[in-house]
């Protein structure tokens, strides 16, 4: 909608003007955490007739409602991730890559229907690395992180962490606070 535009602000006013929506108020999704100041002062410049406010909440609220076929769509989904998410447990061992282990994640998902993919697997304490060429040794503490949506759409994420052979007593400390966190967040 707003892309044949040079800037987001005036691209989003011209929009909602090509709507009809010249007046009164306006939610935004993420208007708190995702919308930046300066976006927002060029909304209000773009469009002084309308008043912008959070509906983060209320967009929430809507989305966790579900008819049966929407949970049977996440099931499908989850199943999806599920395999991706298994093919990876199987293949971290000292010696792969990440972009050995990303490629064939990827092609499980892929040739089960997702649609779009996300996936992380590293040994550099950070669970949203991208892999790279280094091998995974023993003693390595892996995260690894499958989110994928599947052909309608639906978004599911799974993640873990996998030791390779006894950890030394950092990695070991590390380990057992995000489980420990896991634990207390279910």
């Amino acid at each position: 909608v707003v892309g044949k535009r040079d800037q987001l602000a005036a691209g989003v006013a011209a929009a909602l003007s090509d709507a009809g929506v010249t007046a009164g108020r306006v939610g935004v999704v993420g208007l708190h955490h995702i919308v930046t100041v300066g976006d927002l002062e060029g909304l209000t410049e773009c469009a002084p007739a309308l008043t912008f406010e959070d509906a983060t909440g209320l967009l929430a609220a809507i989305k966790q409602n579900k008819e049966p076929a929407e949970y049977r769509e996440l099931e499908a989904a989850a199943a999806i991730a599920d395999e991706g998410f298994r093919v990876l447990r199987d293949r971290i061992r000292p010696g792969a890559t990440g972009w050995e282990i990303y490629g064939e994640v990827e092609r499980a998902v892929r040739s089960r229907g997702a649609r779009e993919a996300l996936i992380f697997v590293t040994a550099d304490g950070s669970f949203v690395s991208r892999p790279g060429p280094e091998q995974f040794r023993a003693g390595d503490l892996v995260t690894a992180y499958v989110e994928i949506s599947n052909a309608n759409g639906y978004w599911v994420e799974r993640a873990g962490l996998f030791a390779i052979g006894e950890l030394d007593a950092p990695r070991e400390q590390l380990a057992q606070a995000c489980l420990a966190a896991m634990e207390d967040a279910s």
